[in-house]
């Protein structure tokens, strides 16, 4: 981003070169702790007093996944609080790993993959 940012590695060694070019990888986190509500990454909330967003996203390279935590101003006089000094909320995230065949599969029955309960649910079920 263009943004100063902060942000965590997850190390995961199914990150391979050859699943990085076939596969799928979805991240979900709790915006609201222990709410049992799961919302897809990449999100976006607009800051209390309206003056910036707050955003949470991932990329993924081999073996890591990397969340990151940023703010954008919602508009050119807005002034969003030092990223560096800022106290990150706990949140809780799932990652899910989706292999090729598998993907193929799900694109073929028009599973929502932004969905978590969905994506368990079809997975669970093969």
């Amino acid at each position: 981003t263009t943004y100063f940012t902060r942000y965590v590695e997850i190390p995961v060694e199914e990150l391979t070169a050859d699943f990085l070019t076939t596969g799928l990888v979805l991240m979900f986190f709790e915006p609201m702790i222990d709410s049992g509500k799961w919302v897809p990454l990449p999100f976006s909330f607009l800051a209390f007093g309206s003056g910036y967003y707050f955003n949470v996203v991932f990329e993924t390279m081999e073996d890591t996944i990397r969340l990151l935590y940023f703010f954008t101003p919602n508009g050119p006089s807005s002034s969003p609080p030092n990223i560096f000094d800022y106290v990150i909320p706990t949140y809780n995230f799932k990652y899910v790993l989706i292999e090729g065949t598998a993907l193929k599969t799900m694109k073929a029955v028009g599973l929502d993959t932004t969905d978590y309960n969905s994506v368990m649910a079809y997975l669970n079920a093969q």
